[in-house]
């Protein structure tokens, strides 16, 4: 991020925040698919739902397909019983972290990919790297959960008084669960009616997918109500899909496989292309596929292991993500910024400046608390198409 910017307007807590925090809001594509980025619904993701403080939960509420009641002319009106609601009740998963920058080292660090003789003056380079650097951290701790919640689970293990969490349930302390339907996940028995992917995608001379995807629109509508508008897997599924035989069949001998194949358009906010793909098949054109081979560091963590967000093999199935689907629930912590300043409440993900002494040193904040809130559970399915 470039900058004009004094050290000492850097250090503040006003740039701190602003830094840190735009990074957070703008740096994951994935985020910005499911409308869970940032603090504020108006200027930032479309699914955000502000409630404040430690504890919170959600509703798991079906759509209904019974009728209203007929009644006889002058009869009194029925009595009907509340719509069955299930209930999901969370402790808001909390980051907070600091990184203390000593005053001595920033007077004297040299350019970040400069030569040896390159020094930044005050180390505003070093400044500026080091907020996004959070801001991004702050970004995966969101879309960790975001992937968990496609997958149905994401399990918390204790190191000390830090709690990690991952995908593997093994020696798990606790349990996020978005209730996800066994029947949604891995080969989609979602009505009862055996598996829609009997075969795998993975032998392209005979696999049907367009009606494998037409099944999975057909059990949405069935078990809730919903649609299939969104399928979200990596380049080798979409490679799959491309050279399976009934897809370029459908598609006719003289023309593409594919209506669309291209990048996401613009530049994310580390100065790089955006990495996410689109595409669209004539085979069943009701669907975009979101393609992406974006990676997490995850595990305990002095020993973290890198894992596909969408692994090899698997895909998200859903609906577009609305407010009546899923939103992220924004919680709250009570902060103070500083000695002599007064506390105060600071909703979803927030950053501060704070100067100590004895070293001179500043330390930058970053936090969040938040948990994605899966209202219809039966509108998604986390799939093994590859097996």
């Amino acid at each position: 991020m470039a900058t004009d910017a004094s050290i000492s307007e850097l250090l503040t807590t006003l740039y701190t925040a602003k830094a840190i925090s735009t990074v957070a809001a703008t740096s994951s594509p994935i985020l910005g698919l499911f409308g869970f980025n940032g603090n504020d619904p108006k200027s930032d993701g479309k699914n955000l739902l502000r409630v404040g403080k430690r504890k919170s939960g959600w509703d798991i509420f079906d759509d209904t397909r019974t009728a209203a009641s007929f009644r006889a002319p002058a009869a009194p009106a029925a009595t009907v019983a509340r719509n069955p609601v299930g209930r999901v009740e969370i402790v808001f998963p909390r980051m907070a972290e600091k990184l203390p920058l000593l005053h001595d080292d920033l007077n004297n660090f040299r350019k970040i990919g400069g030569g040896y003789s390159d020094y930044d003056p005050r180390g505003i380079d070093y400044i500026t790297k080091q907020q996004r650097y959070l801001g991004q951290r702050a970004a995966n701790f969101r879309l960790l959960m975001t992937a968990g919640m496609m997958r149905g689970n994401l399990y918390g293990h204790q190191v000390g008084d830090t709690t990690y969490y991952d995908f593997d349930s093994t020696a798990a302390i606790n349990t996020i669960s978005w209730r996800i339907p066994t029947g949604n996940t891995l080969q989609l028995n979602m009505t009862g009616d055996g598996n829609i992917i009997d075969a795998s995608w993975a032998t392209v001379a005979s696999t049907d997918i367009p009606r494998h995807l037409s099944a999975i629109n057909a059990a949405f509508e069935y078990t809730s109500g919903s649609r299939l508008d969104v399928a979200v897997i990596n380049s080798k599924t979409w490679d799959l899909i491309k050279t399976n035989t009934l897809v370029q069949r459908q598609a006719g001998s003289s023309n593409r496989v594919f209506k669309v194949d291209k990048r996401d358009v613009g530049m994310g906010f580390n100065g790089k292309p955006l990495t996410n793909r689109v595409g669209e098949i004539d085979a069943a054109n009701f669907v975009e596929f979101i393609i992406t081979d974006a990676v997490m560091d995850v595990g305990p963590p002095h020993t973290l292991r890198r894992e596909k967000l969408i692994p090899d093999n698997y895909a998200w199935f859903g609906p577009q993500p609305d407010k009546d689907l899923m939103e992220m629930l924004i919680g709250s912590e009570v902060v103070s910024e500083g000695h002599g300043k007064a506390p105060s409440e600071k909703y979803g993900t927030y950053a501060y400046s704070k100067e100590n002494d004895d070293p001179a040193v500043v330390e930058l904040y970053s936090g969040d608390n938040a948990c994605p809130a899966l209202y219809v559970p039966a509108a998604t399915a986390w799939a093994q198409v590859v097996f």
